[in-house]
């Protein structure tokens, strides 16, 4: 599991770095990471909502802005303090030509997986009749 959260931030840090070459891909890498891991949450306390018909009534602020921090210091501190992701990445840009486009294919439909599921969450919670529940 460990591995896997190497690779994929390695895939990010190497998609940023095609992108724009600018000095900051870690970074970047580091906030797509925080981004999917945030949405990741909040589809769980939708799917949450759905399933238990409870509507959670958390202010949008004070509940995303500290959770996003939360993990992005998490996530600085498990990657990118002292470079932890770096040794993984020797290891990753021994891969051969099509494991690394196998892998950034995986990556990009992870990622597209996460973001279909969360609009299909919405969509499903628009789905329920919440006058019943209230």
């Amino acid at each position: 599991m460990k591995r896997l959260y190497y690779l994929l931030f390695y895939k990010l840090y190497c998609f940023g770095k095609s992108i724009n070459e600018e000095g900051w891909e870690h970074w970047k890498a580091l906030v797509a990471i925080t981004v999917l891991q945030v949405i990741l949450i909040i589809e769980l306390l939708v799917w949450w909502t759905i399933i238990t018909k409870i509507g959670l009534t958390i202010p949008k602020y004070s509940f995303a802005i500290p959770l996003g921090l939360a993990i992005t210091i998490i996530n600085y501190y498990a990657l990118l303090h002292h470079d932890r992701w770096k040794k993984y990445a020797e290891e990753f840009k021994k891969h051969s030509k099509r494991k690394s486009i196998i892998i950034s294919w995986l990556v990009f439909l992870f990622v597209l997986l996460i973001l279909s599921s969360l609009i299909f969450s919405f969509y499903k919670m628009s789905q329920v009749d919440w006058k019943k529940y209230r």
